[in-house]
């Protein structure tokens, strides 16, 4: 077992266990990929979570084989944080919430994917690898992202062309109203990364790293906001096991899907 960083973590899902991920060594402790959290050690020195406080202090591992396994404990939440959370980027107007999730969003708020084209970065960890059903049904596959065929809302309010059974956690979707070509997975570091176009990074894998609301991220959203820019989807979600991202430049959307989940501030 290599020397490793290991993160508590709560939240409503559970980390996945392939593509990175290690097997859980405790009741409720879960750990960061090495690939991911390394990255953001190297760059930030910790694994900061937003209004939480931690606990750093180096701690025997669970294996007694790997001695000096950092173990940093959040303590829980109390009932005041806020669990929601408001911005704009450009064009671009977004909410963090620590409440939903992606299937929560698609079942209350399907409209956000009428008549568009889906584009997975990431399912459950890692690329959506398609079925021969959903080949079938106009799926593609290119550099390990995969494309949806045109997304068609049912009078009985279903969505045809993609399911709640498409979202595993750590799931990172873009939205479009045409279909597009955003090139190939990148693996790595992205602090290293020059971001041009045509590379594509995940971000829905650092988790609670992952966090347009926390100026101590920033560093690491900069950089998401930065390969934003040049794709320019309509929308993007994001749905890890600290948050539901939501981004769009469509203002109508917007308001819908802050509506559905209760965000404050949506419209009527």
């Amino acid at each position: 077992m290599p020397l490793q960083r290991i993160i508590q973590v709560t939240g409503h899902k559970s980390l996945p266990t392939h593509m990175g991920y290690n097997v859980a060594v405790e009741k409720d402790q879960e750990l960061i990929p090495e690939k991911y959290e390394g990255a953001l050690a190297e760059k930030k020195g910790s694994w900061p979570s937003p209004g939480t406080n931690w606990d750093d202090d180096p701690l025997p591992g669970p294996d007694a084989d790997c001695p000096g396994i950092l173990v940093a404990k959040p303590h829980k939440m109390d009932s005041s944080q806020p669990m929601t959370f408001k911005g704009s980027h450009g064009p671009y107007r977004w909410f963090v919430t620590r409440q939903d999730d992606l299937a929560t969003l698609l079942e209350l708020c399907p409209q956000f994917l009428e008549g568009r084209y889906v584009a997975v970065t990431s399912f459950d960890s890692g690329p959506l690898i398609l079925t021969e059903e959903q080949k079938a049904s106009g799926w593609l596959s290119r550099n390990e992202i995969a494309y949806s065929p045109q997304v068609n809302l049912l009078e009985d309010s279903r969505l045809k062309g993609v399911s709640v059974g498409q979202c595993a956690g750590y799931d990172e979707w873009y939205v479009f109203d045409s279909p597009h070509d955003l090139g190939a997975l990148c693996d790595g570091n992205v602090f290293e990364s020059d971001l041009s176009a045509g590379k594509i990074w995940t971000f829905v894998n650092y988790d609670a790293g992952f966090a347009l609301h926390n100026p101590e991220m920033s560093d690491l959203t900069s950089l998401f906001w930065k390969q934003l820019d040049w794709i320019q989807p309509e929308s993007f979600v994001a749905d890890s096991s600290a948050f539901l991202t939501f981004v769009s430049r469509n203002e109508s959307i917007f308001v819908v899907a802050c509506n559905a989940l209760k965000v404050p501030g949506g419209k009527s």
